[in-house]
C-alpha cells in the first residue's frame, strides 16, 4: 500500500510489524487526543533504547508512517539502522526502501 502524501510504501497488512503497530494503536485508542505520543509508542521506545531489535524495528515503522507519533523519516532511519545492525532483515529492507525513496536521508 502506498502513502500518497509521503510517497513511501506502507507495510502490507500481512506484515507482522505493521500488525503490531496497529494493535498498539488499538490498545491506546482510549487515550485523549492531546498530541502527545501514545503509551504504546513510549513502551516501544523504552524497549528500543534498551537494545531490543524488534522494538527498534517497530519504532522505525511507527516513525516511518506516523503511528502513535508524528511522522519523522530521520528517526525512522535511525531506528531501522539500529535494528538492521542487529541482524533484522525486515528493518534492513524497510531502511533500503525508505532510503531509495528519499536518498537525501543517506547523507544525514
Amino acid at each position: 500500500m502506498r502513502d500518497s502524501k509521503a510517497g513511501h510504501v506502507v507495510p502490507s497488512r500481512s506484515n507482522t510489524t505493521f500488525n503490531r503497530v496497529i494493535q498498539l494503536i488499538k490498545n491506546d485508542s482510549n487515550e485523549s487526543g492531546t498530541g502527545e505520543p501514545s503509551s504504546g509508542f513510549l513502551k516501544t521506545k523504552t524497549k528500543a533504547e534498551a537494545g531490543d531489535a524488534n522494538a527498534q524495528n517497530l519504532l522505525g515503522v511507527m516513525y516511518d508512517v506516523g503511528f502513535g507519533v508524528p511522522e519523522d523519516d530521520q528517526e525512522a532511519v535511525k531506528w531501522y539502522r539500529k535494528a538492521a545492525a542487529q541482524g533484522s532483515a525486515q528493518a534492513k529492507a524497510q531502511l533500503d526502501n525508505l532510503l531509495k525513496l528519499n536518498p537525501k536521508l543517506q547523507e544525514k
